[in-house]
């Protein structure tokens, strides 16, 4: 029977033998990690054999032999199996192409070759006679695939050989595609001079496609190959843009260049909302009109438009300045309102049939100097008006008033209330102010009124009930106001009555004063201040009786001089009576008496009944002195 030989041994994995467990050429294996351990002559436990594929180089050394048929350190390969190879640091190949990318050829062997290059930075494709290398790209169900043509530009294809490029081989270029479906196509195109991207689209599976979109230095070309602008769009059919909302996708808003050369933006199936046409001119809702060379229009909806010129702009209302001159729009009325310069001007016309002529009134102008006239092209004021000026409180009230030029006399100037003539003058015609019905006449002044005339006819002035045909009444009660002052034309007083009563008829010419009369003084002034002319004959006179008042009474009066309190009487002496003591005498019918019944004044002039009476009592006792004198001397 065969003998064992047992080994120090350890079934923990990872376990190591330290120092203190072997002897010098002792051995140990730890039986999980298959490794093999001693310890050498300096004392130092060392591993032979590691695990399976993890050998160490300086653990075993083959230096002869073969394994799995390969001669150990041969020179030329030998067929074999390996499971895993190896190598920890570079491996160079003898044979292969130079940057070729290794793959497994059919055969399933590792092949290099100049079709696919790597270079550490850059990954190339190469050509076989002018055909392109492709790399497809499968997603999903349909495989897309890159393609380079011979001159090492960008383009699209399909797997079925549907490619497409320069075919002088003047330009390069390389494309995108979808394999095997109508789809579109992107492209690079790269010549002398001059590069673009293109977008193609093909029509049916498998065929080419035709360019829809071009993108070069200049701009981006839809339905062209050579943009003009940052983006140029061409089509034969309308619209040219659709613009759509996803909520309301039934009306789609599209952009379309119309066939007379018209810019349209609009809503599909409904009417155009903006044209701009050819003469750059723009319509909000409708086409713009055919306006004359010259103008630029904005024309809004089927009747109003804006214009502007070189010398100005202006609004227009159903009208259209065509190149035969201004046309109707519709069936109506017409305006227009001008602007040229610091000028504005306003034209009327009267309705007439669409298409047909227009005849412009120029209705009214504001012209540079801030005049504005009415009814005519100048004006001649800060307001001219050629017409009637016609006033209301509301619109068709039925109540209004004119202020107007009369029609039978151009030189009469007529105000009107509701068809009334209040107020009517003229160059050769009186001044007539009308108050109509029973109304007065009045006049204002800083928000007062000052005098009237009322419906009677009376003149009131300070004063608006009247007591009189022509009645004033002053504003003041003292001796430095007046209530009525009339002068010449020289400015001389000829009567005023100041506020405190005192009348004057002045001292020009022949005024009361200056025109003397030898006359007796025929004028009284009662307690009321009102003029009266004295008189004497019969015909004024009742109950004539031979008075009674005599000698007797004239001897009980005191003669006396004084002197008057008035500012006029000033160092003046009078001789008089006291009119108190003359009612004191029981002379009553002399005295003249105040308002609160005082004796007031005498009325000298009555006093020469009682002169003349006592004059003739006395006369009579002289007679019969005289008689009785002569009888004596008789005797």
């Amino acid at each position: 029977m065969a003998s064992t030989i047992v080994t120090k041994n350890s079934s923990t994995a990872s376990a190591v033998p330290v120092t203190g467990d072997l002897t010098q050429g002792e051995l140990a294996v730890n039986v999980t990690d298959k490794k093999l351990y001693t310890k050498d002559s300096g004392g130092t436990v060392v591993k032979l054999v590691g695990g399976l594929g993890n050998q160490e180089a300086n653990a075993v050394a083959i230096t002869g032999g073969s394994i799995n048929g390969t001669t150990v350190g041969a020179t030329t390969a030998s067929t074999g199996a390996f499971t895993t190879l190896s190598a920890s640091s570079t491996t160079t190949l003898s044979g292969g192409t130079a940057n070729g990318v290794a793959y497994l050829n059919g055969s399933k062997v590792v092949t290099t070759g100049s079709a696919l290059t790597f270079d550490g930075t850059n990954l190339g494709v190469a050509l076989n006679n002018n055909t392109p290398k492709n790399i497809s790209v499968a997603y999903s169900t349909v495989p897309g695939y890159f393609s380079n043509s011979y001159d090492g530009s960008v383009g699209l294809t399909t797997l079925s050989n549907n490619t497409w490029n320069n075919s002088n081989g003047s330009s390069s270029w390389a494309s995108f595609a979808n394999t095997g479906y109508s789809s579109s196509a992107l492209q690079f195109s790269a010549s002398t001079g001059a590069s673009d991207i293109r977008f193609l689209i093909a029509g049916a599976a498998n065929t080419n496609p035709t360019e829809q979109m071009r993108l070069t230095s200049t701009g981006l070309g839809i339905g062209t190959s050579s943009p003009n602008a940052l983006l140029h769009i061409k089509g034969s059919s309308n619209p040219a843009i659709y613009w759509e909302n996803s909520t309301y996708g039934a009306a789609k808003n599209a952009a379309f260049m119309g066939s007379s050369g018209q810019l349209v933006f609009g809503r599909a199936g409904s009417s155009d909302w903006l044209t701009i046409d050819s003469s750059g001119n723009l319509g909000l809702g409708v086409t713009p009109s055919a306006w004359a060379s010259g103008y630029k229009a904005f024309d809004v909806s089927s009747a109003g438009a804006f214009t502007g010129t070189s010398s100005g702009a202006q609004i227009w209302s159903n009208a259209v300045d065509t190149a035969t001159g201004s046309k109707y729009k519709n069936t109506a009325a017409a305006g227009t309102y001008q602007i040229s310069g610091a000028t504005h001007a306003w034209y009327t016309a009267a309705s007439g049939t669409a298409g047909n002529a227009i005849t412009f009134t120029q209705a009214m102008t504001l012209d540079a100097s801030g005049n504005l006239v009415v009814g005519a092209t100048s004006a001649n004021s800060k307001l001219d008006v050629y017409g009637v000026i016609r006033s209301s409180r509301t619109e068709n009230s039925g109540y209004y008033s004119e202020f107007k030029t009369n029609y039978s006399d151009v030189n009469t100037l007529q105000i009107t209330v509701q068809g009334s003539t209040v107020l009517q003058a003229g160059a050769t015609n009186d001044l007539n102010i009308y108050a109509l019905g029973a109304n007065n006449l009045k006049l204002y002044t800083n928000s007062s009124e000052r005098a009237r005339i009322d419906s009677s006819g009376n003149l009131l002035v300070g004063v608006t009930s009247a007591g009189a045909r022509f009645q004033v009444q002053s504003s003041g009660s003292t001796s430095s106001t007046y209530c009525t002052s009339f002068l010449n034309n020289g400015g001389f007083p000829l009567f005023d009555c100041r506020d405190d009563g005192r009348i004057s008829t002045g001292s020009r010419g022949v005024s009361p004063y200056n025109n003397t009369t030898a006359s007796a003084a025929n004028m009284y002034v009662d307690s009321s201040g009102i003029l009266y002319r004295s008189t004497s004959s019969l015909k004024y006179k009742t109950n004539v009786k031979d008075t009674t008042r005599g000698l007797s009474d004239l001897l009980k009066l005191r003669a006396v001089t004084y002197e008057g309190k008035s500012e006029s009487d000033e160092g003046k002496t009078f001789g008089g009576l006291i009119a108190e003591e003359v009612h004191e005498a029981g002379l009553t019918e002399f005295v003249q008496y105040a308002e609160d019944g005082t004796p007031d004044a005498l009325a000298y002039g009555n006093m020469v009944s009682l002169l003349v009476k006592a004059i003739q009592e006395q006369q009579a006792i002289i007679e019969q002195l005289k008689a009785d004198v002569a009888a004596l001397k008789g005797n």
